[in-house]
């Protein structure tokens, strides 16, 4: 009976049967050759996908800081670009003016060298001029532009046009900024209402004690704008009419 069990395990059906039964059970792809060569392709492809994956990951990690990046410069253009085109409108509205600050001081003559004018008497001019001194009041006056006489006597300069500014003050500019910015040294103020042919107005008083001279700002009621400003030499001869305490 020992014998025929060894007989059995030699047998080269039974052998071939039961080999053929383990070679059933085998994955052909279990081989060392067939995983070299079948496998190995199917592991570079798959890395090859995973390195492509984490690039593409990377990329969309990047995209919002790129994005961010790009917001920020068309923004800042954009800005820019809303400056200078708001910068050009003001130009156009309200024009940079020649600053006559050193010359209100000089007689006629020289200013109107100074300004390449010729100044001519223009009694249209006279109702513009608010002061309140008990003299006769004229003016000569050029383009924007007049010289004030009380009593035959330069007095002060008048200016109705955008083209001049004085202490940083300038026609057509609102009554704060005017106020809030001036470079007059100014120690107070007074107003006084006053009807014009082209409606209400009131003109501000800026004055200086010490140097006894001060500039009227006319201020439109409706716009708050100024549509009229005088430097005059002595304060208290414009005021002598008027109570001022």
């Amino acid at each position: 009976m020992s014998l025929q069990l060894k007989g059995n395990e030699s047998n080269p059906t039974t052998n071939s049967a039961v080999n053929g039964n383990h070679q059933e059970e085998l994955n052909p792809w279990d081989s060392p050759n067939s995983m070299f060569q079948e496998d190995e392709p199917f592991q570079v492809s798959r890395i090859q996908n995973s390195m492509t994956a984490t690039i593409q990951g990377e990329e969309k990690q990047g995209n919002p800081i790129v994005s961010t990046i790009v917001k920020i410069v068309m923004a800042l253009v954009v800005c820019a670009a809303l400056f200078l085109g708001g910068k050009a409108i003001v130009s156009v509205v309200m024009p940079e003016g020649k600053d006559i600050t050193g010359l209100l001081k000089k007689n006629a003559d020289a200013i109107a060298s100074e300004l390449g004018v010729t100044f001519i008497d223009n009694s249209e001019w006279v109702p513009q001029i608010h002061q309140y001194s008990t003299g006769t009041v004229t003016v000569k006056a050029a383009d924007g532009i007049g010289i004030v006489y009380i009593d035959g006597k330069q007095a002060g300069v008048h200016i109705r046009d955008k083209a001049y500014t004085i202490y940083g003050i300038q026609i057509g500019e609102g009554e704060k900024k005017a106020h809030d910015n001036t470079s007059y040294p100014f120690d107070n103020f007074l107003s006084i209402l006053n009807d014009m042919a082209e409606g209400k107005t009131t003109t501000y008083f800026y004055y200086n004690e010490t140097q006894n001279d001060c500039i009227a700002l006319t201020v439109n009621d409706t716009t708050n704008r100024i549509v009229g400003m005088t430097y005059f030499y002595d304060y208290n001869l414009v005021m002598q009419t008027i109570d001022k305490f």
